[in-house]
């Protein structure tokens, strides 16, 4: 088996900068990128671009599928070249394969990245002797998997291995990570037991089983990932401050003076794959009989390597009154990344 990589061609900036992503499909090619990779850096600081490849030839099945792929840095000069090869050694023919590549290094220079198909063969088609069943699939902290691998083939299935693909249905390319559970050998008639317990990208709403040998494929399966307990607190807000001019905390202003809310923001990086686009919500509403919101403001950012952030938004009050600062941290789709910060209390004179 190898190691899975990157195929097609891709052009993609760094999570945190205004980004593009170009996709060159070569039509004269049977193996081509399905969708323009998901693109992300780790919490390693290395760039990793996810996605799937397709054979377009229903007749033939293709291997040796060579991948290369070429970072540049801002200047566009080519910093990194990595090779490679999607995840299963052999498309059988209209067969599809996920593919994971990442840079060499954690190089805080790189700026986006081009791959390309290389180069690829045709081959014998691997039957689908490996027959895979799912028993136990659950989520708490952790992700566990279980099931079976049952070789239905005449001969042992040599250098198995079970692939799980996680995927969210609202990321371009679908796929997110992929992980590899190594089996062996597997004797004709027989089968063997596999088990994931892990982290994978939080993101993850789907999983694609399957598993390829040295002479053996499967069909590939899909199953739904029981949602979190709850949603993930990626973010903390760990407080609310309110501060003047000349950065005094205060609890009093007075009408048309100028303050600024912030908070500061802690970020969980338990979580798997810590680069986090975010927005900082600030809503201040006027006290009363019946209350009513006076001002909302928002901050955009990205987390990534950093633990913590400061956050703030600037506030000129024009009418007295006793006023309640609410703070919120969510993602682009407005799904809540963190529980709602402290209330605090200004008053305006």
């Amino acid at each position: 088996m190898r190691l899975p990589l990157l195929a097609a061609l891709v052009l993609v900036l760094i999570p945190g900068i205004s980004y593009s992503q170009l996709v060159d499909r070569d039509q004269t090619l049977s193996v081509q990128l399905m969708d323009s990779p998901y693109v992300y850096l780790d919490r390693d600081g290395y760039v990793v671009a996810t996605g799937e490849i397709i054979n377009h030839d229903l007749l033939s099945a293709t291997s040796q599928i060579l991948l290369r792929a070429l970072f540049y840095d801002h200047q566009d000069q080519i910093v990194e070249v990595v090779s490679g090869h999607p995840v299963l050694d052999t498309l059988p023919p209209g067969g599809m394969s996920p593919f994971v590549i990442k840079s060499a290094t954690a190089n805080p220079d790189i700026a986006y990245a081009s791959v390309s198909v290389l180069s690829f063969d045709s081959s014998p088609t691997k039957p689908d002797n490996l027959v895979l069943s799912m028993e136990t699939i659950q989520r708490h902290d952790q992700l566990l998997v279980r099931g079976t691998v049952e070789n239905t083939g005449d001969a042992p299935s040599q250098e198995t291995v079970v692939y799980l693909a996680f995927s969210d249905v609202f990321v371009r390319s679908g796929i997110l990570d992929v992980a590899e559970i190594p089996i062996g050998d597997i004797p004709a008639g027989e089968r063997a037991e596999f088990n994931f317990l892990g982290s994978p990208h939080y993101k993850a709403t789907e999983l694609s089983y399957f598993a390829e040998s040295d002479i053996f494929g499967s069909a590939m399966k899909l199953a739904t990932i029981p949602p979190h307990d709850q949603n993930p607190n990626i973010f903390v807000i760990s407080d609310v401050s309110v501060r003047d001019s000349r950065d005094r905390s205060v609890s009093s202003v007075g009408a048309g003076d100028t303050i600024w809310v912030g908070s500061t923001l802690l970020f969980n990086t338990t979580m798997a794959y810590p680069v986090q686009p975010f927005a900082y919500y600030v809503q201040i509403k006027h006290s009363g009989e019946t209350p009513y919101v006076e001002f909302i403001d928002t901050v955009h950012g990205v987390f990534g390597a950093s633990e913590t952030e400061a956050v703030a938004v600037e506030w000129t009050p024009e009418s007295p009154g006793v006023y309640f600062i609410e703070t919120f941290v969510w993602d682009s789709k407005m799904n809540p990344l963190a529980s709602k910060g402290p209330v605090s209390i200004i008053m305006v004179n």
